[in-house]
């Protein structure tokens, strides 16, 4: 990952579409998840942002109603734990977003991603057989992070298309 960007893990979140009085514990626990992996980060980061939500998404509205008062609780509980000023937190379903998916970046990271697979900070090379093949007694995961691969510091954003 990028020292600027954070993942939740969450690997398949297709089951919070359905309408939330349809939840399974499957699905309330992968909400709670995304509001605790949202409002650490913020913690983390020492904000409390205005939170701004996409008007059509129940989604998104059920978030931001329990990160809002994940939030509250919080200042209420330690106002000055924050920085001053007041960031602006945007949820948006991806959903509504039929572009992106179809789009495909050529930079050296993206291309990393989209052939060899990044997870959390690591490519491991036993899903590529020729690897194996060729390299038995080799390593087979490494680990891709700008903080200590200068081959992939200088060229992660190179543009390759």
């Amino acid at each position: 990952m990028n020292q600027d960007l954070f993942s939740l893990n969450i690997l398949n979140s297709s089951g919070l579409r359905r309408n939330v009085s349809e939840w399974k514990h499957v699905e309330e626990a992968l909400f709670e998840r995304m509001v605790d992996g949202i409002s650490g980060a913020c913690f983390a980061l020492k904000l409390a942002p205005y939170i701004r939500y996409q008007a059509n998404s129940s989604l998104c509205e059920k978030l931001s109603n329990a990160l809002f008062e994940r939030f509250h609780k919080e200042i209420r509980e330690s106002p000055n734990a924050f920085s001053p000023g007041k960031p602006v937190l945007v949820l948006l379903e991806r959903r509504e977003d039929p572009i992106t998916p179809l789009l495909t970046q050529w930079t050296y990271q993206a291309m990393v991603h989209e052939l060899l697979g990044i997870q959390n900070n690591r490519t491991d090379l036993r899903k590529d057989k020729t690897y194996k093949k060729k390299n038995p007694d080799e390593e087979t995961e490494f680990v891709i992070s700008s903080h200590i691969d200068h081959f992939f510091e200088h060229h992660m954003y190179e543009d390759f298309g």
